[in-house]
Formats: structure tokens, C-alpha cells, sequence
């Protein structure tokens, strides 16, 4: 065991016995691992040289549950002790000059997609730290705990948002630190927000708090005329702020799957809306259900359905649509692969209006674009505590693979490089159509290629902009004779960026 790792757990010991939160019963007994012998509430911890004492588990829904900076975490038993914590270190730059920004909100999400955390606000500096629940072993290691990071800040687009992703951050390799407990921090805990045009800048935010059992993660909605709509997320305790709300009037309205929560009417003017809080209440929940059929899939058999809350949903071009998945409303569960093949059911959907979409991940399956069958158009369904099989089934096909840039997620690219777009050649095809978007999703830049026939990957020099702290992401479409679609790139890949131009 190295060196750190016997800091930590003597830290570790010190939290699992003289916490105050701790009762102190069977505290200091010793056990054996094998067959712990522990009383009912407590149970048996590991320390340092093999010996083991009964400790005391505690109960994470009580605020404090450990006292002296200590934390409730699971075990893999399943039962909960008192810790040291498991932090996520990081900064929050602007895509501008890489400044720092300051009181931007941080959340983590699991690897469900739900935000299990209280919020952490950076400083001058933009630097957070944010505590994580991480499940421990016996010697309070942490063992699981894989999470992505939401942030929010006034006058920057949410991140993650459109098709910028969150990387994954696991938790568990964090480096042990006296008189802290275990940090995770690492290129992926660092984030870079893209400031929102100067025009929208300044605008005002509402914020307010999620009621129920399970408000942390809530998708919450300021629905407008127009969609996207601006959003927020709701953390552990349920508070939630969205930035950014134009003048106008607005139904608040919160999206998890497995609660009912009453909408709250408001007007904004001119400055924020505190207190605009969302009931909990007993309205009937439903189960959305419908069938889907895999057409030359190029080896794929099972995808995903997803419902996105039409306030949200943004449709750019025909094959080209993003938003926000409502957290729970996905079948198969948030954190399982994708395994639906024909039927599909997402139950516990709360009232509210959604898009209803098949293969809205990267899994090389994409909705089929063909306008002239059946089963490809995009279905909305409207959701009022009654059960809804949607009548359409959906048609899924064999996503475009694209090579570089974004094949597996972002492509950092210099400012001044030579771009070349590659990907896989489809068969049958007359015609390639290419674009490129920005973040706000804003086409700047397309051309169209020749059907490609001999060795090697059809593939195009891009001739659009590279600006310096912008993501962008390109889409490649197979056409036929008609120019109508055959097949098309995948709905989240192809991502590439800038580096920010630091300002001396």
C-alpha cells in the first residue's frame, strides 16, 4: 500500500471514530471481516494491518449525518459509514481569453444522468471543489463512483448543452490528501463555457427550489412561445437556478421521471426571480410505450428511446435535432447500455408535452432520415397522467460512421490547422452533403461531394471557421439519386474545438 494511501486511511479512522456524529456504542470493538459479529446498526470497518472494528453506520438522508467535516457514504454492503470526503477539484474558464469565471454553479450527475450533489460555486479564481458520494469497501477506499459535471453560469450556454458532452470523471482515482480526504482533479474536472452572443448578456435568471422526496437532477424549465426554452438543473437539496431569461412570460415547470410537481406561472421584467418553487404533488404519473424496428443496422441490434420535453427540443435541419433529456426518461434505465430492439415502455413520466426519440446516442444507430417511408418523421406525444403507446413506429438504421474529427468524442484542432473531414464510404450513394455547426447551432459552413468509389474514405477539406474557444460539430448525409437521404452521422459525434486564445 503506498504511502498516501496509509495517510488517507489514518485520516479515514480518525473520521469512523471520533466523528461526533458517530454514537460511540460498538464503536471501538474489534471484528473479524469473515464473520463480523457486529450489533444491528453498526458494522465492521477495516483499518491498517489487517485488524477491524465495529463502527457505527449512519443515515445519509439526516443533513450533518457525521459532523466534523466527515461524510455518509455507502459501502458495498450496502449499509453507510462516516468518511472522509471524495472531492472533485477543478476550474471554470471562459472560451474567450480563458479567464476565470466566478460563481459558476458545478453539479455532478451519476452515472445514471441524475445530480447526486450539492452545488459548488467557484470563486474569484474560478476554481470549485465539489464533494462526491462514492461507494467504499471495507477499508473506506473508494471503489465506484463515476460522475460528469453540469455548469451554469450567468451569460455562458449551460454546459453540457447541444451536443458539447460531459467526459466522464471516475471518482475513484482520486489522490489521497492529508487532512482532506481523497481529490480527483484532472483535464476532465476542468470546463470551458462559451459566452452566450452580447446581445443576450445581462438578462435576468429565476431561481427557486424542487420539492419531494427525489428533487436533486430535476430538468427545470422556463417554457416560452418559442423553443429551446431556458433551463437549469436542480441540485441534492433541490435548488436550482436558470439563467438568462429573456423578458416575457413563462410556465416553470420541472421534468424528472417518478415525480409530479405543480407548474408555477411567472412574468420576468427586468431583474431576477427568487422563490418561484415547484410543489410537489400527487398527480398520476404514465408509462409511455411503442415499438421500433432496426433496418440495416451494419451489424447493430439494439438502441435507445429517450423523451426530451418539446421546450427544449430544438430541430435544426431535417436529420439535425438536439435538447435536454428529461433525468429517469429513457428506456432501457439511465446507466444501461442500450438494449431496446422492438418494444420499448419509459414509466414514470411526468405531465408535459415531449419529443419522442429513438437512437439519441452515440450507438452507430441513427433514426432513419428516408422522408418517403413511414416511421422517420419525429413523434410528439402530449402526457397528462394516462397511459400512451405511441402509434408510429420508429425506423432505425446503421448511423454514417464518421472517422475524424469526433470519432470518439471532442477533437482538440489548432486555429491555423489543415482540416480534413473523413468518414465511412455508404454503399449506393450519388452524393455527400457536409456541414458544420457551432455551438449555438448555427451552420457555418457545408459543401457537397461527389459519390466516392475506390480504396480508402470519402473525406473533404474543411474551409469554414476555426475560432479559438468555439466547438463545432460536422454532419455528413449520404443522398440518392433524388438527393433524398439515405443514412446520416450520428446525432452527438463529430465534435471538434479550439484551444482558447489566452490573452498575456
Amino acid at each position: 500500500m503506498t504511502a498516501p494511501r496509509f495517510a488517507a486511511l489514518a485520516t479515514l479512522l480518525a473520521s469512523l471514530l471520533f466523528s461526533p456524529g458517530c454514537k460511540g456504542g460498538e464503536s471501538h470493538r474489534a471484528c473479524d471481516l469473515s464473520d463480523p459479529a457486529c450489533d444491528d446498526g453498526s458494522v465492521c470497518l477495516a483499518l491498517d494491518g489487517g485488524d477491524a472494528v465495529c463502527t457505527d453506520v449512519c443515515d445519509p438522508s439526516v443533513a450533518d449525518a457525521c459532523g466534523d467535516g466527515a461524510v455518509c457514504d455507502p459501502l458495498t454492503t450496502g449499509e453507510h459509514a462516516c468518511f472522509v470526503p471524495v472531492f472533485v477539484d477543478g476550474t471554470v474558464t471562459n472560451a474567450e481569453d480563458g479567464g476565470a469565471v466566478a460563481g459558476a454553479r458545478v453539479l455532478a450527475a451519476d452515472n445514471a444522468g441524475s445530480v447526486v450533489t450539492r452545488v459548488a460555486v467557484t470563486d474569484a479564481a474560478g476554481n470549485y471543489r465539489l464533494a462526491v458520494p462514492v461507494v467504499r469497501d471495507a477499508m473506506g477506499a473508494p471503489v465506484a463512483g463515476t460522475f460528469t459535471l453540469r455548469v451554469a453560469a450567468e451569460d455562458y450556454l449551460p454546459f453540457p448543452s447541444g451536443f458539447r458532452p460531459a467526459l466522464p470523471i471516475d471518482a475513484t482515482l482520486g489522490v489521497a490528501v492529508d487532512d482532506v480526504g481523497y481529490v480527483t482533479d484532472n483535464a476532465s474536472t476542468d470546463v470551458v463555457l462559451i459566452g452566450v452572443p452580447e446581445a443576450e448578456r445581462g438578462r435576468p435568471s429565476v431561481a427557486g427550489n424542487v420539492g419531494g422526496a427525489t428533487p436533486a437532477g430535476t430538468l427545470v424549465v422556463a417554457e416560452c412561445a418559442l423553443a429551446p426554452c431556458p433551463f437549469g438543473y436542480a441540485d441534492a437539496d433541490g435548488g436550482y437556478v436558470i439563467y438568462g431569461v429573456p423578458a416575457g412570460d413563462y410556465t416553470v415547470r420541472g421534468y424528472r421521471a417518478g415525480s409530479s410537481l405543480s407548474s408555477v406561472e411567472i412574468t420576468v421584467a427586468d431583474t431576477s426571480l427568487m422563490g418561484v418553487d415547484l410543489a410537489a404533488n400527487q398527480d398520476a404519473l404514465a408509462t409511455v410505450s411503442g415499438q421500433l424496428q432496426i433496418v440495416n443496422g451494419n451489424g447493430q441490434s439494439a438502441t435507445s428511446v429517450v423523451l426530451i420535453p418539446a421546450s427544449t427540443f430544438q430541430q435544426i435541419t431535417d436529420t439535425f435535432v438536439r435538447g435536454e433529456v428529461g433525468p429517469g426518461l429513457r428506456a432501457p434505465q439511465p446507466g444501461t447500455a442500450p438494449n431496446v430492439s422492438g418494444a420499448y415502455s419509459i414509466s414514470g413520466v411526468p405531465a408535459g408535452r415531449y419529443a419522442v426519440l429513438a437512437a439519441f446516442e452515440n450507438d452507430l444507430l441513427v433514426r432513419d432520415p428516408d422522408p418517403g417511408i413511414s416511421g422517420t418523421q419525429i413523434v410528439f406525444v402530449d402526457v397528462a397522467g394516462v397511459n400512451i403507446t405511441v402509434s408510429s413506429s420508429f425506423k432505425v438504421t446503421g448511423a454514417l460512421e464518421i472517422f475524424s474529427p469526433g470519432a470518439a468524442g471532442p477533437t482538440e484542432v489548432a486555429a491555423d490547422a489543415t482540416l480534413m473531414l473523413e468518414w465511412d464510404d455508404d454503399s449506393g450513394e450519388q452524393s455527400y452533403a457536409v456541414q458544420v455547426y457551432d455551438a449555438f447551432g448555427t451552420e457555418v459552413w457545408q459543401t457537397t461531394v461527389p459519390g466516392f468509389s475506390g480504396s480508402g474514405n470519402p473525406s473533404v477539406e474543411y474551409g469554414g471557421p476555426l475560432d479559438p474557444g468555439m466547438y463545432y460539430q460536422w454532419r455528413v448525409e449520404s443522398r440518392d439519386n433524388s438527393n433524398d437521404p439515405i443514412s446520416v452521422s450520428e446525432d452527438l459525434a463529430g465534435v471538434f474545438f479550439v484551444p482558447t486564445a489566452l490573452v498575456p
